[in-house]
């Protein structure tokens, strides 16, 4: 433990000794930049000052000859149209103001048509020295400036005297419908004299002389320290980049004489600080570093005594080598974890996380060319009922035979994910077209038709693609590719089942349309705006009323009456159905209670849902309803759909016993087009039947002979049955003549709201005078 030790005092030491052997050196370095970095700014301050000084010299010029090229007079002049505008304005009062020298005004190709300067005394003007004149006209800064739409004010040099030139473009005013080309050229300079030079030094405080640039002269402004001086050029260009003069600042040091007292205070300071550190730095090293690294070094070295290893070299050598071991343990350790995290452990495909990984760098790390990225989403179809009626460990199997099948499917460099539940995507880089996505999607889906044997029936299982693509020139935000997926996977499991469906705007807009229609949906139910029609049912034999069904209905303020369809399935979409069928429930009792009255024989029919009985919030709510409008049981039936009694959920038959414990009877809807069995329609014991139209609009083929079949079906078991859309009177008597029990349809009566309602019973009562009485053994 010693050689630590001794170790790092010896290291203390000897950099206690190379940090006063190297830190005086480059602390005196330090401060000399430190006071030449100093130094440079206050000389940049200066020539920034003396720009900006220089800058408002030339923007007063600048506004001065922009009014007067832009004048409609020096046009009109300059045009030929006022020869006099010469005397009436370009006088001494004009040099006098701007301190100008010469002033000259062409024509568009340059030639002069007036060059003056003002009089020594007076207010005149005299003719401009033809030399100078010549040379403010030199191309090719006149012709550039000429050409653009503001003035250009700059200094610049001729015959050796420096000049402040302002030039500007003769044109009319923007606001002016004439040409807008330039008429001429303005030309205002002002000599740059020694008492100008001194004038402008004081204002800025730096002190400054001009000279013409030379081929030495810097590109840009520049300054330098020499000696005890600091020297700075500010060069000036005319609009084509040409040097035209350049500013010499010579001016000496600001902090000359501190900075020997600087240097003497800091080194001693120096010294003192180096030496304090020292001693302070060994103790914490010795108690914060040393110590620690023998405790650990010691507890490493037990380990490694345990596993029958010993540590070469010191504290520090046995130290690195532990970390290095543990290190490598925690790397493969992590590596292991993220790929556990990124893998579905059931299938051992990628999992959405790794998708989320994949996607965005599959977008943007692909060729520049017309190629595309697509990404499938697929839903099995068929699985919850395996998984339900089969148990979780033949899901599970299910799971994994899909997922080798699209696998199998998806060839390199495709990628398979499960995302959960039955839900997998496919990641297809390098795709030449749509088309070749949409034949990957055929590919999986026919991998994935397969049968599976519930109850003693086969089950279909097949599978729902989503597709969406993305070019690789101009890819899409991988959120946008997930979402777009999702909309054409929702498209295809509406559209139909085992297919596939490209993502479209339209598909995205009937999207948009879907949750629009769940949201109205949801603001409807709150509100209570849901409502219910009436349609009359009536015995086959003698026309009277055996009671009615209940029918949602839907106003919805700016989208007028949305049809049922529509909103019972945005009802299933947003789990809404419960509520919906309890606030159709609602509306119809408290009809209903008002009807009973006058209809004490007749019974009310209402729809309820397959998965409003799996609500355990459903009876409770329809019992208080039953009680709220005093309404008994047994004047009601539930209407259910045969294709819901397909459901193998042991709470649907939980759900219509406790109906039939309530005394509330239950019928079947639309019988003959579901896939329920006989033996389970036998076990489930219904009231009654109701003929699906189809059948009924085909009483002269095979509906009529099947309308047979169900009314003596129906009557062996103690059901009366229910013929829907009837709408003639050969239809009516067909059906009577089978022996079916009830009549419904548009030869009755439509759904009908209350007012209608009470004016067809008082007609039918007129017409038929009283009502056929509902035998007991179907109540």
């Amino acid at each position: 433990m010693g050689s630590l030790r001794w170790r790092a005092l010896t290291g203390v030491l000897l950099v206690t000794v190379f940090m006063l052997a190297v830190g005086l050196p480059a602390a005196r370095i330090g401060l000399d930049r430190s006071f030449e970095a100093f130094e440079l700014r206050h000389a940049e301050q200066a020539l920034a000052r003396l720009r900006l000084q220089l800058k408002a010299e030339c923007e007063i010029f600048n506004r001065g000859i922009h009014d007067y090229a832009e004048w409609n007079d020096t046009v009109a002049f300059v045009e030929g149209h006022a020869p006099d505008w010469l005397e009436r304005n370009l006088e001494g009062s004009l040099f006098d103001n701007f301190e100008l020298d010469t002033v000259v005004i062409t024509d568009a190709g340059l030639r002069s048509l007036s060059a003056r300067e003002p009089k020594a005394q007076g207010r005149g003007t005299n003719p401009a020295d033809p030399s100078l004149v010549a040379s403010l006209l030199e191309e090719p800064t006149s012709r550039e400036v000429l050409g653009q739409d503001g003035p250009y004010t700059q200094v610049e040099f001729h015959a050796g005297q420096p000049y402040l030139v302002g030039r500007a473009a003769i044109r009319r005013p923007a606001s002016d419908p004439g040409t807008t080309s330039a008429a001429g050229l303005m030309v205002w300079a002002r000599a740059l004299d020694s008492d100008w030079l001194d004038r402008v030094a004081a204002l800025t405080q730096v002190p400054f002389s001009l000279a013409p640039p030379t081929a030495q002269t810097p590109a840009e402004p520049q300054v330098t320290l020499s000696g005890t001086r600091v020297l700075g050029t500010l060069p000036y260009r005319d609009p084509s980049g040409r040097l035209t003069a350049v500013s010499l600042v010579n001016m000496s040091k600001p902090l000359a004489d501190q900075r020997a007292a600087a240097e003497q205070v800091m080194g001693w300071v120096l010294v003192a600080s180096i030496l304090f550190t020292a001693l302070i730095g060994g103790y914490l090293i010795e108690l914060l570093v040393v110590r620690r690294i023998v405790r650990v070094s010691d507890a490493l070295g037990r380990l490694r005594a345990s596993a029958g290893e010993r540590a070469r070299g010191d504290e520090i050598d046995a130290l690195d080598q532990g970390l290095s071991e543990l290190s490598s343990e925690l790397d493969a350790t992590t590596r292991s974890w993220r790929e556990q995290a990124e893998r579905d452990f059931l299938t051992g495909l990628g999992n959405r996380a790794r998708l989320l990984g994949d996607l965005p760098r599959a977008l943007v790390e692909g060729p520049d060319n017309d190629t595309l990225v697509g990404l499938l989403l697929v839903d099995i179809d068929g699985f919850k009922a395996v998984n339900d009626s089969l148990g979780h460990h033949a899901g599970d199997a299910l799971l994994r035979e899909v997922a080798l099948r699209i696998g199998d499917s998806a060839l390199q460099p495709a990628t398979a994910y499960r995302l959960g539940g039955d839900e997998f995507a496919v990641l297809a880089p390098h795709l030449g077209s749509v088309e070749e996505a949409a034949d990957l999607a055929e590919r999986i889906s026919l991998s994935l038709q397969m049968v599976r044997m519930i109850e003693g029936r086969p089950l279909a299982i097949g599978a729902s693609i989503g597709i969406a693509t993305s070019p690789y020139r101009n890819p899409v935000p991988a959120s946008e590719m997930m979402i777009r997926a999702d909309i054409a996977l929702f498209d295809a499991k509406n559209a139909e089942r085992g297919g596939s469906r490209v993502f479209s705007e339209q598909a995205h807009a009937d999207f948009r349309d879907r949750i629009e229609m769940e949201s109205s949906l949801r603001r409807a139910l709150e509100e209570k705006r849901l409502s219910c029609a009436l349609q009359p049912i009536v015995f086959s034999r003698g026309g009277g009323i055996a009671g009615f069904e209940a029918l949602a209905r839907w106003f919805e303020p700016g989208r007028g009456w949305i049809e049922p369809a529509r909103f019972i399935a945005a009802a299933e979409r947003g789990q809404l159905v419960t509520q919906v069928d309890l606030a159709v429930i609602g509306h119809a009792l408290e009809h209903w209670a008002r009807l009973r009255g006058q209809l004490p024989q007749s019974r009310l029919n209402v729809n309820v849902s397959a998965q409003t009985l799996l609500d355990p919030r459903f009876f409770p709510a329809f019992e208080a309803l039953l009680r709220r409008h005093q309404v008994p049981a047994r004047a009601l039936a539930v209407e259910l759909t045969e294709s819901e009694l397909g459901i193998s959920d042991d709470r649907i038959e939980f759900g219509i016993a406790h109906l039939r414990q309530l005394q509330v009877p239950v019928v079947i809807d639309d019988f003959g087009v579901g896939a329920s069995s006989l033996g389970r329609l036998a076990r489930l014991r219904p009231s009654g039947v109701k003929i699906d139209g189809s059948f009924v609009r085909d009483l002269d083929g095979d509906g009529g002979r099947i309308c047979r079949v169900v009314v003596e079906l129906a009557r062996e078991l103690g059901m009366r049955t229910t013929a829907e859309f009837v709408e003639t009177a050969e239809q009516a008597e067909r059906l009577m003549a089978m022996g079916c029990t009830l009549q419904q349809g548009f030869r009755y009566g439509p759904p009908m709201d209350s007012d209608r309602l009470d004016a067809w019973i008082d007609e039918r009562l007129r017409t038929f005078g009283g009502f056929n009485p509902v035998p007991s053994t179907l109540n």
